[in-house]
């Protein structure tokens, strides 16, 4: 199963489609650029002093498909380094989302109604969280039309800072 949630997954589908066998050499290369000094993330301003207002009232934990190293020199490069108190790599999401958030509920002992999961995919972080009767905050950039979604929404993470200082 390939979860066509993110912009890393729809180049894969398509090169597998036109026959391409390994499209892992692809992948490498390109979190290889991504981690020299041609490639700049752009820091979004006020992010760290939200997660570290939000971190004085709540657990903060990052939940990411990305590899340990990949998510280590992401926040460092970030400077969102230090703010999570746990982080789970490698994550499969969607297929162990529902499983890493309720083991992270019980491990925390909140109930799921006084859980929040925030994310930019719909299938990978907020269904599985709905499913399990946790709050959530979706960053829907393209304000997509989701009729049965009842949760809080904002077009960026920005918005989101916002928010953090109301929880």
């Amino acid at each position: 199963m390939i979860a066509i949630g993110d912009g890393w997954w729809l180049p894969n589908v398509c090169a597998r489609h036109y026959g391409a066998k390994d499209t892992q050499k692809a992948y490498v290369k390109t979190k290889d650029y991504m981690a020299t000094d041609q490639f700049k993330l752009t820091k979004i301003p006020g992010l760290r002093q939200g997660i570290m207002k939000l971190a004085e009232k709540k657990t903060v934990v990052l939940v990411t498909n990305s590899e340990h190293d990949d998510v280590k020199r992401l926040l460092k490069n970030l400077d969102l380094e230090g703010l999570f108190d746990e982080i789970v790599t490698e994550a499969r999401k969607p297929q162990y989302t529902k499983n890493h958030f309720s083991k992270l509920l019980e491990k925390y002992n909140t109930a799921a109604d006084k859980a929040i999961s925030i994310g930019d995919n719909y299938i990978n972080e907020i269904a599985p969280a709905i499913n399990l009767g946790m709050q959530t905050v979706f960053i829907d950039l393209y304000e997509l039309d989701y009729p049965e979604y009842k949760g809080h929404k904002v077009k960026s993470i920005s918005n989101i800072i916002e928010y953090m200082k109301e929880v």
